[in-house]
């Protein structure tokens, strides 16, 4: 399947099936056509071949938003999403495709269908063990994502360098740079002020 092709998210949050005036108010937001970008905007995690798009509630009347953030992929044959660890918890989806799946201690191989449930804290990673692309969706309870990299996927002239921990926001595009402990050092790696829909984003 096609990126055009891919489909969208919606969330609604409407009561009965056939909502009132006042009810109808509540539909938070509705992201389609989603713009997906080759992976070359971080050299952690450089992967040209596959690609990606983050998808964010873009609000409702008076501001009002759901506080999720997801992560669609197209996993190249041979790319792997390295190993991480987030401090919240995470569900991926993989709809396509053959994937040797690591989490924690545990490493197994599934196919498109499958769910993996990832609890905070947890040591993750996915690779394409197939011929086609993974189409692979990541779902976050937060739109704002700690990424503990454990190991890289370099981009060419930085195989000496060690992963960096960052943050991401996937409003705003925006990856800031952490410490050693987790806190926010002030340094941002990189801002993206495209709309969230289009945005390159955390890996999952």
């Amino acid at each position: 399947m096609s990126p055009e092709r891919y489909g969208a998210v919606c969330w609604v949050g409407f009561h009965r099936a056939a909502p009132t005036r006042r009810e109808t108010r509540r539909i938070v937001g509705i992201v389609e056509q989603l713009q997906f970008h080759p992976m070359t905007d971080e050299v952690d995690d450089y992967r040209p071949d596959s690609r990606w798009a983050f998808a964010v509630d873009p609000g409702g009347v008076g501001g009002r938003h759901v506080d999720l953030g997801v992560v669609y992929e197209f996993i190249a044959p041979g790319d792997r999403i390295p190993l991480h660890r987030h401090k919240i918890d995470e569900v991926v989806l993989i709809l396509d495709g053959s994937a040797e799946v690591r989490l924690g201690e545990e490493t197994r191989r599934v196919s498109g269908g499958t769910t993996v449930f990832i609890p905070a804290g947890v040591v993750h990673g996915t690779t394409n063990v197939g011929d086609i692309d993974i189409r692979f969706v990541a779902v976050f309870p937060s739109t704002t994502v700690n990424m503990d990299l454990l190991e890289r996927n370099p981009a060419s002239g930085t195989e000496d360098r060690d992963a960096v921990h960052t943050e991401w926001d996937m409003r705003t595009g925006t990856i800031t740079i952490l410490d050693k402990y987790g806190a926010p050092t002030g340094e941002v790696l990189h801002s993206d002020a495209a709309p969230p829909e289009h945005k390159a984003g955390a890996r999952a």
